[in-house]
């Protein structure tokens, strides 16, 4: 079964790591700016200002997650089926309870650390408990909050479906040319949120949150995962390159180029609306998803898998998902307390700009010390619970 495996025999895609922290230190500032800006509802969405078009365009970097996660997990299964890895348990039913894992974060997350969101139909913000009790010194916390989307749960389901698909897509004598083709059925598959998110909004009016939760994963906003699933089974062609033959498909470059370019006309060209759903919003579902493929391929092409180091972005890279988890508490206590020093702080952009520049100074300086005790993070946790993951493992080597 090994002569299935021709590449580099690493254990861990260490370049993965730091591709990851550079994220989370980005999403850290992008939401320090987008989620404490006080007039964010004077803003004109449909001609916003340049700066805040970028940051829209900006702001969702879930998609990078699931495309690492895409790579790592096949990889990872490649390597175990084949043998290169002697493990006692099977490699997709830990996908599965790690998907599952996932979906129960993303409502505990959703429920207690997520940041604030604002509704821009009835100008109603929408509080987890942590951002009430801070704001607003008491706990409301409202259903709706707990029907809404997060990148948690895109990244679950997207284990999920990867733990189904792949058996098929290894078995294939193509197994990247077939990723490549369920990542465009998936990117397609994505219209159809036009479908169902005025059901899903009808079912939250009416106050139906059982089945608006049932839906919200094909419709709420920021993630509906079609076509988000399209990440992660992009990032398994990254994985059956990097395990079949030691580097990242070849043409990779030229995919997201084409990704990029598509989506950016359709950025450009059509009516943009910044926070609704129309082929504005999915033209840039499409540039997303070509920017982080190309990101991944310079990533994988410049440093291969990388070598472990104590440098502290692939640090905060190894830490990403207790980064996720705390980051907007932290952020709430900081605002908190530049609120009771000088009120009015955050009515200016520029003013947000520093505030998520001092949030990533921040968690460089805690990730800087917290890291020197691994098994003490939310992933070392999860190395406990699910024995076997690849959270941890290999990256200390």
């Amino acid at each position: 079964m090994t002569d299935r495996i021709r590449g580099t025999l690493t254990e861990r895609i260490h370049s993965l790591d730091t591709l990851r922290g550079a994220g989370v230190l980005g999403l850290v500032f992008l939401h320090g700016v987008v989620y404490y800006y006080a007039n964010i509802d004077s803003v004109d969405f449909e001609n916003p200002p340049v700066f805040i078009a970028i940051i829209g365009l900006m702001v969702l970097w879930g998609g990078m997650f699931a495309i690492i996660s895409g790579c790592v997990n096949t990889y990872r299964y490649e390597r175990r089926t084949s043998g290169v890895e002697d493990v006692p348990w099977n490699p997709r039913r830990r996908l599965i309870l790690a998907g599952v894992a996932l979906l129960v974060l993303h409502v505990l997350y959703n429920a207690v650390a997520a940041p604030t969101s604002f509704d821009f139909d009835t100008g109603v913000h929408k509080y987890g408990i942590v951002a009430d009790l801070l704001r607003n010194g008491s706990v409301n916390l409202s259903a709706t909050r707990i029907v809404e989307g997060t990148s948690l749960l895109m990244l679950g389901l997207n284990l999920m479906v990867l733990a189904i698909l792949l058996p098929t897509l290894s078995r294939s004598k193509r197994p990247i040319v077939l990723s490549c083709v369920f990542a465009a059925v998936f990117m397609a598959a994505g219209l159809l949120r036009f479908v169902f998110l005025p059901i899903y909004q009808s079912l939250v009016d009416s106050r139906q949150y059982v089945l608006a939760f049932l839906l919200s994963p094909l419709a709420a906003k920021p993630y509906p995962v079609l076509p988000y699933l399209a990440f992660g089974i992009a990032g398994s062609a990254f994985g059956f390159a990097l395990a079949r033959h030691g580097r990242a498909p070849r043409f990779a470059w030229l995919a997201g180029v084409g990704l990029m370019v598509a989506g950016a006309l359709g950025v450009v060209f059509l009516p943009t609306d910044l926070v609704g759903a129309d082929l504005f919003w999915y033209s840039k579902v499409y540039l997303e998803l070509g920017v982080f493929v190309l990101f991944t391929w310079a990533v994988l092409r410049i440093s291969g898998a990388g070598k472990p180091s104590h440098h502290i972005i692939q640090r905060i890279g190894r830490m990403s998902l207790t980064v996720f988890l705390i980051q907007t508490p932290l952020a709430e206590l900081l605002a908190a307390a530049m609120t009771v020093i000088y009120p009015g702080w955050n009515d200016t952009i520029p003013a947000v700009v520093i505030f998520g520049l001092a949030n990533a100074v921040f968690w460089l300086a805690i990730v800087a010390v917290w890291s020197r005790w691994p098994r003490a993070t939310v992933e070392g946790l999860w190395v406990r619970v699910f024995r076997g993951s690849t959270k941890l493992h290999g990256a200390w080597d």
